[in-house]
C-alpha cells in the first residue's frame, strides 16, 4: 500500500490529466459583442460566457489544488504553473450579474482579457526588478486571478529544483523574491481594508518567502518525521540554518503570519492553505529556538536585518525581532517563544479543517518535548 502522500498525487494527477483531456487549462475568454439583435442573442451570448467562465474557475481551483499538494508533500507540482495558458477570472460582480442586461452593461467596462502568466513578474522579458509593470496589475480587479498568481510564483519556487543544504543561488532567490514584492505592490498593498481577504493572500505570501528561506522537508526530517535516524541526518542542516541569518529572515514571516491570524475575525472561514503556511510558521519558530547558536538572535555590526521584503511593508525588522524575542540577548526558550505558542493554539481555533488538528496534534507533542517516532502523519 503506497504512502497517504503518494496517493494524493496520484489522485491530483488523475484529476489533471482529466482536465487536460477536457481542455480546461487553455480556456481563454472571448470578448463578447456589446451589440445583440434580440434578447435571444443576449442570452445566448450571457449563457455561453457563463460556461466558459465556470470552467476557467474550475482550472484555477486545480492549479490552486495543484499547488497545495505539491506545498505539502515537498514536491514539484504537476501542472506548469509558470506557462499557464488561462486568462484572468472575471470580478465577483460581473460573474454574479443577476440577468444578462446587467452583465452587457457590466461588460462594457470590464476590463480586457489578459493571460495569468502576463501577471507573474518573471514571465515579463524586462528586468525591472522590483517595480511591476502595468500589466501585472492587469488582474486586480479579481482576487481569485491573484491567488492564482501568487500560487504561480509558489510553484515556480518548488520547481526551481535548488536545494538549501548550501546557500540559495543568488540570482535565484532574487528572481522570486522580486516576483513576491511585485506581487504584493500590484496586489497585496492595494487590498481594501473595508474588505476581507478570503483567500488570506498575505498569509500565503509570508509562506512563500520562508520556502526561499529554509528547505521545510528538512525540518520536518529534523523533528521526526522519518523517525530519529533520518532526524538525526537533518539536523546538521537546520542546526546551521537555526544560526544563518536566513533563520532571522524566516522567522519575521513566520511571526507576520501569526500576526495576521491574530487579526482575522472570529467567523472567518480560513482559505485551504492557512493550516499548512501556520504549521510551517510554527515549525520553523521551533527549530529556530531548539537548534542552532543560543545567542544569535541579536544583531551584531554585520548583519543588515532591514530586509527588502519587511520594507516594502513599512516594516523594522531589526526592532521588531529584538522585541520577538523578549528583549534580552539569548534566544527564547521553545516554550518561552510567544509566536510558536499563538501558531499552536491558532491551529486548534482554524475553521472545521480536520488537517489544522492534526497539525496542532503534532506540535503539542513537540512542545512537551516527545520528539521521537514518527511525528508527522497527513494520512
Amino acid at each position: 500500500m503506497g504512502s497517504p502522500s503518494s496517493s494524493f498525487v496520484q489522485i491530483a494527477y488523475g484529476m489533471a490529466q482529466w482536465a487536460r483531456r477536457d481542455g480546461m487549462f487553455t480556456t481563454g475568454q472571448e470578448q463578447p459583442s456589446n451589440f445583440f439583435q434580440s434578447h435571444e442573442e443576449l442570452d445566448t451570448a450571457w449563457n455561453s460566457w457563463a460556461r466558459l467562465e465556470e470552467k476557467k474557475r474550475a482550472a484555477m481551483g486545480l492549479y490552486i489544488h495543484d499547488a497545495q499538494l505539491a506545498s505539502l508533500f515537498h514536491h514539484d507540482p504537476n501542472l506548469r504553473h509558470g506557462a499557464i495558458q488561462l486568462s484572468a477570472a472575471a470580478s465577483n460582480e460581473l460573474f454574479s450579474a443577476p440577468s444578462a442586461a446587467q452583465w452587457a452593461d457590466l461588460m462594457r467596462t470590464h476590463p480586457p482579457q489578459s493571460y495569468l502568466q502576463e501577471h507573474i513578474h518573471f514571465s515579463q522579458p524586462q528586468d525591472l526588478q522590483q517595480h511591476p509593470l502595468p500589466i501585472e496589475i492587469g488582474c486586480a480587479h479579481s482576487r481569485l486571478s491573484c491567488y492564482v498568481t501568487l500560487h504561480g510564483i509558489e510553484a515556480a519556487v518548488a520547481e526551481s529544483g535548488r536545494t538549501y543544504h548550501v546557500l540559495p543561488n543568488q540570482q535565484i532567490f532574487d528572481k522570486f523574491r522580486d516576483a513576491l514584492t511585485c506581487w504584493y505592490h500590484a496586489y497585496g498593498k492595494t487590498s481594501s481594508p473595508n474588505s476581507p481577504d478570503i483567500f488570506c493572500l498575505m498569509i500565503l505570501w509570508h509562506k512563500i518567502f520562508m520556502s526561499l528561506l529554509v528547505d521545510f522537508d528538512s525540518l520536518e526530517r529534523a523533528i521526526g518525521r522519518d523517525g530519529s535516524v533520518q532526524a538525526a541526518f537533518a539536523q546538521e542542516y537546520v542546526s546551521t540554518w537555526a544560526s544563518s541569518i536566513e533563520a532571522k529572515r524566516c522567522i519575521m514571516h513566520a511571526s507576520l503570519i501569526n500576526d495576521h491570524l491574530a487579526a482575522m475575525r472570529v467567523d472567518a472561514e480560513p482559505a485551504i492553505h492557512v493550516p499548512g503556511c501556520t504549521f510551517s510558521a510554527a515549525i520553523a519558530w521551533y527549530c529556530y529556538t531548539k537548534f542552532g547558536v543560543a545567542d544569535n538572535h541579536a544583531p551584531d555590526c554585520n548583519e543588515n536585518l532591514d530586509f527588502p521584503e519587511t520594507k516594502a511593508l513599512g516594516i523594522r525588522s531589526g526592532q521588531q525581532l529584538f522585541e520577538l524575542c523578549g528583549a534580552t540577548r539569548p534566544k527564547p526558550t521553545v516554550m518561552g517563544a510567544g509566536p510558536l505558542r499563538g501558531l499552536t493554539d491558532m491551529l486548534n481555533k482554524l475553521g472545521h479543517w480536520d488537517t489544522s488538528k492534526r497539525f496542532a496534534g503534532i506540535l503539542g507533542l513537540l512542545l512537551h518535548g516527545d520528539t521521537e517516532g514518527h511525528l508527522l502523519d497527513y494520512s
